[in-house]
């Protein structure tokens, strides 16, 4: 028989939360507390000084079995939310392939529409997009889903595209649009808190 957890362990699944854009990291500031507060969820933010570092490591994050879920940040270019859905494989300087032999072009595996629903359902206005963009948000998307673990456990992965100029709105569109990834989540192991 397993060991019970200590009381008041959490639970509530992890999800993986990383800022591919310096305007976006600003636009959040204190907002990241909105995401400690979350009934449904629990967040661990990764931070690196470049794409690269930071790509390396979402890899490790998303072999940890505690994460159930990425969340990719970048930069919106009109006033509303969007989620894009996929990514093409190409080298972050954007003229040559990241990986020779890989796949064109990767899926996110999140529901896209359940995100949408809870943004607009919150009054926000959000989109679903397949437009991949040159930019490390995508470089990370691409390289987040050929990372994955194999298996039916593998994390849900989402790229969210927020406007950056309103951090409150910002942070609220984050706390919603992790909700809505957890409703899809079983919870974590137990004990299995960072």
């Amino acid at each position: 028989m397993p060991d019970l957890p200590p009381a008041g362990s959490d639970t509530r699944p992890e999800i993986v939360v990383c800022v591919c854009d310096p305007a976006v990291e600003a636009a959040l500031g204190a907002a990241w507390a909105v995401t400690d507060g979350l009934a449904s969820a629990r967040a661990r933010r990764v931070v690196a000084a470049d794409p690269e570092a930071l790509a390396n490591a979402v890899e490790g994050q998303l072999r940890d079995p505690g994460c159930r879920a990425l969340l990719i940040l970048g930069r919106a270019r009109a006033d509303g939310f969007r989620i894009q859905t996929r990514a093409e494989n190409r080298a972050l300087n954007g003229k040559t392939r990241f990986h020779p032999t890989g796949p064109g072009v990767v899926r996110a595996t999140a529901s896209a529409q359940e995100i949408v629903r809870a943004l607009t359902d919150a009054g926000e206005s959000a989109e679903v997009s397949s437009e991949a963009e040159a930019d490390a948000a995508s470089y990370l998307l691409f390289r987040a889903m050929c990372g994955l673990p194999d298996g039916v456990d593998a994390p849900s992965v989402a790229l969210l595209r927020v406007p950056p100029g309103d951090p409150e709105r910002v942070g609220a569109g984050l706390g919603v649009a992790m909700t809505a990834i957890a409703r899809h989540l079983s919870p974590g192991v137990r004990g299995s808190a960072h």
